[in-house]
């Protein structure tokens, strides 16, 4: 079958200059058509990508051959109850105070095993949608973790971030831990150390390829990081709206109004202003499932919810309205979903909706019944126990609510549909990163071996060169001492920025005789603490002339771009380059010795290439930011307005 190529569309325009070559000469070049090559199709044995450059079947081997046990314990109390850490499936492995707010480990802790950065962590500790536990790789500070979990040593030729990444999709972690657990009667996970190694997991030979996939997954992490906190601001925004666009319960006016509405919000029991319905016998009507979050009432076939009931019991069901809401059972966390569509739901449920509807705004109302503040209102009146507090109507309607009239109450919900509109842009965006992390995951691992075509830039076919770093970039330095030059330079996070010289206390002009002068293209780097930090190298690219701390080490590139290598640095891990030198003395790298570390170079042309893409995925994130710093603007602008 010929190969073609193929433009990879989506994520968000980012990906629209890279191509896939490819067997499946169906594809269209849609979104859609690459996440489906990502793949097995049935009867076939191996997904369809591959970066280039490599070449040659996976093997399927034993994680006994890939991982080793470590047996190295806290017997000598080098670690203490600050180092204890937690493994969980979204955050990794992390500090349990910082992550949990206290520690509960007992009272002694010379018995955990030491968990270091670069090694694997098995749980054994059952998830909801990982019932046999989750294996991860410390990318973080060396710490101790409870005698219950496995801690393994990668074996030379593999990558620890490969196998993170490897048993990340619960699908493959729970097929290859099925067959080697034993369930206790409590849900107790019975299975050793030793046992966890015995199944088989599919590798490829060259440990670059596994870590260059666990480096295309990690920047997908990073952009799903960037959209949740996105998100999460966006929802923060949202909730301070809501805190302060509705008045207190001993208040007849909000804290700030939109301009021209000045009287006073009405106050009336609910009972005077909804009523019950109980519509039934329409079966011909989609069921609805009532989702906890802001759809509301949802056709159950697309709500996510996977649940079953009797057809034949549909007669009983209560119609639903466009307009009207519905209590539900956990009405306790927030129940009163208002429903955009027409259909049917449980006749557990009660339906409700206005006595006047042409004097309320419903999506107002839906503003309100989703507020923390009513959900909060009717936690002191609900009945039951656990998951089965409930309300009923009537406890409801003798709630005292406050409202304002129908136009203001317009211009509300139509605030709020703004926020909840760029909230769901920004959700969606968060979906199809993990639903592009998702296809990547399964469809960059073989199953039973085989081969993958390449993903590169269209019209760059030749192999990359190989090169010793220090012959692309050579150590630089240029005293201030004889020039005084005023422009201090600081790297902070990634980036070359700007320091007042003025507020170095106690530092003399001639104190900065020592710092080096550095310009436009240079390479600043550092190496700090890398037994303890796992980001190892702090780099940053210098874009104007300044001054700069002796303390970092500078470097000139020649026949490579500096924004090339830079962005290789970000690749490199100079811990297993720290721990092969043996000296537990030295905290630190030096260039000597990186100097002969091997970098793949391609042509200068395919150079700027690269790098044009990652400065517009710099820029989409930039935007994106900024755009989010526009709606905080926006709410300080309407803030003034709004007041009367």
């Amino acid at each position: 079958m010929a190969k073609q190529e193929i433009t990879l569309q989506g994520l968000d325009g980012q990906l629209d200059e890279l191509i896939l070559t490819t067997n499946d000469e169906t594809a269209n070049g849609k979104l859609e058509d690459c996440a489906r090559m990502l793949f097995p199709q049935e009867g076939e044995t191996t997904p369809r990508l591959r970066f280039k450059g490599f070449e040659g079947e996976w093997q399927k081997k034993l994680l006994s051959d890939c991982l080793e046990i470590s047996d190295e314990k806290n017997t000598d109390n080098i670690f203490g109850i600050e180092d204890v850490l937690s493994v969980s499936d979204e955050n990794g492995v992390v500090n349990q105070i910082e992550h949990l707010g206290r520690s509960y480990a007992g009272k002694s802790v010379s018995g955990y095993k030491i968990l270091r950065p670069g090694q694997i962590v098995y749980t054994k500790s059952p998830l909801r949608a990982k019932p046999y536990g989750i294996v991860k790789h410390n990318t973080g500070k060396a710490g101790i973790v409870s005698v219950l979990y496995a801690v393994y040593n990668p074996k030379e030729g593999v990558a620890p971030e490969y196998i993170h990444y490897y048993f990340d999709p619960a699908w493959r972690l729970n097929a290859y831990m099925r067959p080697l657990v034993n369930k206790g009667a409590k849900n107790t996970m019975n299975i050793s150390d030793e046992t966890a190694l015995t199944g088989y997991i599919m590798i490829p030979k060259d440990i670059e390829e596994q870590k260059r996939i666990a480096s295309f997954l990690q920047r997908l992490d990073d952009q799903m990081k960037l959209h949740q906190h996105q998100f999460e601001r966006l929802k923060q925004l949202k909730s301070a709206c809501l805190d302060s666009m509705f008045p207190q319960q001993s208040e007849n006016t909000p804290p700030i109004r939109f301009k021209n509405f000045n009287n006073k919000w009405n106050r009336a029991m609910a009972s005077e202003l909804f009523i019950t319905y109980n519509n039934r016998n329409h079966p011909e009507l989609p069921v609805l499932s009532a989702c906890q979050d802001i759809r509301g009432m949802a056709v159950r076939s697309e709500s996510g919810y996977d649940i079953s009931h009797d057809r034949a019991n549909e007669v009983t069901y209560k119609v639903v309205m466009p307009g009207q809401f519905v209590i539900h059972l956990r009405s306790f966390q927030g129940g009163f979903a208002h429903s955009a569509v027409e259909g049917i739901t449980s006749p557990a449920y009660t339906v409700f909706g206005f006595k006047e509807t042409d004097k309320h705004d419903d999506y107002f109302w839906k503003t309100v019944f989703m507020s923390k503040a009513f959900v909060d209102r009717l936690k002191t009146i609900t009945y039951g126990i656990r998951d089965g507090r409930s309300i009923s109507f009537s406890e409801f309607g003798e709630m005292a609510l406050n409202f304002p009239e129908f136009e203001e109450q317009k211009s509300i919900a139509s605030f709020f549909k703004r926020i909840d509109s760029n909230i769901a842009v920004q959700q969606q965006r968060l979906e199809r990163l993990k639903q592009m992390k998702s296809a990547c995951l399964d469809g960059m691992f073989p199953q039973n071996g085989g081969y993958f075509s390449s993903i590169r830039f269209k019209g760059y076919n030749g192999d990359w060169a190989i090169a010793k770093f220090s012959i692309l970039a050579k150590p630089y330095f240029m005293s201030n001492k004889n020039i005084h030059h005023q422009n201090l330079l600081s790297l902070s996070y990634g980036k070359i920025v700007k320091k007042d010289i003025q507020t170095k206390k106690g530092l003399l002009p001639a104190s900065f005789d020592t710092y080096q002068m550095v310009k436009d293209g240079i390479i600043v780097f550092r190496f700090t603490d890398l037994q303890n930090d796992h980001k190892s190298l702090r780099v940053g690219l210098v874009k104007e002339e300044g001054i700069i701390s002796p303390a970092y080490v500078c470097v000139q590139c020649e026949n490579v771009l500096p924004e090339f290598l830079y962005l290789q640095l970000h690749t490199f891990d100079l811990r297993k380059v720290f721990y092969s030198m043996g000296d537990g003395m030295r905290q630190t790298l030096s260039y000597s010795d990186i100097k002969d570390m091997d970098v793949f170079v391609p042509s200068m042309e395919e150079q700027q290439r690269i790098v044009t893409f990652f400065q517009s995925f710099d820029k989409q994130i930039s935007l994106q930011t900024l755009q989010l710093e526009k709606l905080e603007q926006l709410k300080k602008a309407c803030l003034k307005k709004m007041i009367a």
